[in-house]
């Protein structure tokens, strides 16, 4: 009995801690948004925006060619496919490319690749955050990638049933914040489309720390915000002093060492 008693109150920690760590993963993660944000250029799409010309057949099966060349799909019929577009991206979304992610070292290579900055001088720069679209895109993959680095590392460090609990925890937390800010994005289909195209485009690390946004949830995080923004291509600077490096990579290791630390001194 004293044994159960310890697992359930185990569990149950477990489970407060995640709480905290949600809310906190919200927090971190709008800050990443905004970096995003300040970072980001633009571009028209080098594509047409017409379905016939975007639906391609994959070996898998029809995908969608969005800006930057980033395939969404599979889907079992070119009719669904179709559909995706034209009812304004109803249906579940997995990204099965990342491979050309929208990500540049700097905005000199981003200007030298056709895009308009946003931020044009850092020193006097325009807001962190607006009404757009594309604003609250960002922060919601900053939230969704500050989010998953917690659930990630709960999954590495803790034993099964406690990393279960942290997890449920956390999305609860999370989808209950988002829901609050009511940032006018589809915050869960975006959130879905990163958690489903993990495996997809089989991504193994959530951060790679020398090339941030290469290969990694990041860069399935930055070609999701193409993927749900209008008519335009999304590029970001990875270094430099707009760079979202600065932002996501203390906030990738931070979140892994408190999660392992308190793993490691409650035992969970």
């Amino acid at each position: 009995m004293g044994i159960m008693k310890w697992f359930y109150n185990s569990v149950a920690r477990a489970s407060s801690y995640g709480e905290v760590i949600g809310r906190e993963a919200v927090k971190n993660g709008l800050v990443l948004g905004r970096a995003l944000y300040l970072g980001h250029g633009t571009r028209p799409p080098k594509i047409k925006d017409q379905a016939k010309e975007n639906v391609i057949q994959h070996e898998q099966g029809w995908v969608v060619q969005c800006h930057g060349n980033v395939q969404v799909g599979p889907f079992e019929t070119k009719e669904e496919a179709n559909r995706w577009l034209s009812d304004a991206r109803c249906t579940p979304v997995v990204i099965t490319d990342i491979s050309k992610t929208l990500v540049y070292e700097d905005s000199d290579h981003m200007v030298a690749n056709g895009f308009e900055l946003y931020t044009v001088d850092p020193t006097d720069h325009p807001p962190t955050e607006d009404a757009s679209e594309l604003s609250g895109l960002t922060r919601a993959a900053g939230v969704v990638f500050a989010a998953s680095c917690a659930t990630t590392a709960a999954s590495n460090f803790m034993k099964m049933e406690n990393a279960e609990s942290f997890n449920r925890s956390v999305a609860i937390i999370v989808r209950s914040e988002m829901c609050r800010l009511d940032l006018g994005i589809p915050f869960g289909k975006l959130d879905m489309c990163v958690g489903m195209s993990k495996g997809v485009a089989k991504i193994t690390k959530v951060l790679d720390r020398n090339t941030p946004g290469a290969n990694d949830l990041m860069a399935v995080c930055l070609t999701a915000i193409n993927i749900f923004s209008s008519h335009t291509e999304v590029g970001f600077q990875r270094r430099g002093v707009l760079g979202f490096h600065v932002v996501a990579v203390p906030l990738a290791e931070e979140t892994a060492l408190a999660i392992a630390n308190a793993s490691h001194n409650y035992r969970w």
